[in-house]
C-alpha cells in the first residue's frame, strides 16, 4: 500500500453528511439492510406479514443504494490521487462489503417466498433466525467499528475490533449450526424446512463475509506497518 493516508481518507466520511462518499458511508447502508432483514424475520415472527414485505422492500432500496455508492466510489477513485495499490485495495473492500447486502437481499427473498406460499415455519425457529440476525447486525456494528479505528490510525484498537468480529463470526456459526438442527428436529412440512434453511443460510454467508472485510482491515494494517 503506498499512500495509507490517502486510503484513509477514502475509509472516512469525506464530506459530513453524503451517502455518496466514502466505505465507510456504503458500510452504514449495508448494515441498513442487515436491520431491514432482522425487523423482517421479527415481524413474521409476529405473523405481521404485511410489515415484514415494508421491512422487505426497504432492505431492497437499501442494497440498491449501497449498489449505487460502489459504483460512484469505483469512478471517484480514478481521480482521487490513490495510487493503483491502494485503488484496487478500496474497491476489492467495498465490493466484498457489498456482498453482505446482497445476502440479506437473499434471504428476504426466501422470507418472501415463505409469506407467499404460507409455508408453516413455528414462532419459536423465527425467534432463533431473529437471534441469529440480531448477531449479524452486532458483527456489522463490530465492522463499522474496527473501520473508524483504522481510520483514525489507532491499530491496536481497530486490532480488537477484528478479533470482535472473527469471535462474533464463531457465535453465529456456531448458531447456523444449532439452528440447522432445531429445524430438522421440528414437525415442520418440508416447504417451511427448505426456507427457514435458506433464510439461515443467508445470514450465515454474509457473516462470513464480514468476517473477510475485517482480514482485508488486516492486511492494511500490516501494509501501514512496513
Amino acid at each position: 500500500m503506498s499512500n495509507s493516508k490517502d486510503l484513509l481518507d477514502w475509509f472516512g466520511n469525506k464530506k459530513a453528511g453524503s451517502v455518496e462518499n466514502g466505505a465507510r458511508d456504503h458500510a452504514l447502508i449495508v448494515m441498513d439492510a442487515v436491520i431491514e432483514l432482522k425487523m423482517a424475520i421479527g415481524a413474521m415472527g409476529e405473523e405481521n406479514e404485511a410489515e415484514a414485505m415494508k421491512c422487505v422492500d426497504r432492505l431492497v432500496m437499501s442494497e440498491r443504494d449501497a449498489d449505487r455508492i460502489e459504483d460512484r466510489l469505483s469512478t471517484e477513485s480514478v481521480a482521487s490521487g490513490l495510487s493503483a495499490q491502494d485503488r484496487e485495495n478500496l474497491l476489492n473492500f467495498v465490493r466484498a462489503l457489498d456482498h453482505v447486502a446482497n445476502w440479506s437481499k437473499e434471504s428476504s427473498i426466501h422470507l418472501q417466498v415463505a409469506k407467499e406460499t404460507k409455508a408453516r415455519i413455528p414462532e419459536d425457529i423465527w425467534l432463533f433466525i431473529f437471534k441469529m440476525a440480531s448477531e449479524l447486525e452486532n458483527e456489522m456494528k463490530m465492522l463499522i467499528g474496527a473501520m473508524d479505528a483504522f481510520h483514525s490510525r489507532d491499530s491496536e484498537e481497530a486490532v480488537r475490533g477484528i478479533e470482535s468480529v472473527k469471535d462474533q463470526e464463531r457465535v453465529i456459526d456456531e448458531m447456523n449450526f444449532e439452528g440447522i438442527k432445531r429445524i430438522h428436529l421440528s414437525d415442520m412440512d418440508v416447504r417451511g424446512i427448505i426456507l427457514s434453511r435458506d433464510i439461515l443460510h443467508g445470514i450465515e454467508e454474509a457473516s462470513d463475509t464480514v468476517k473477510a472485510c475485517a482480514d482485508m482491515i488486516s492486511i492494511f494494517i500490516a501494509a501501514r506497518r512496513k
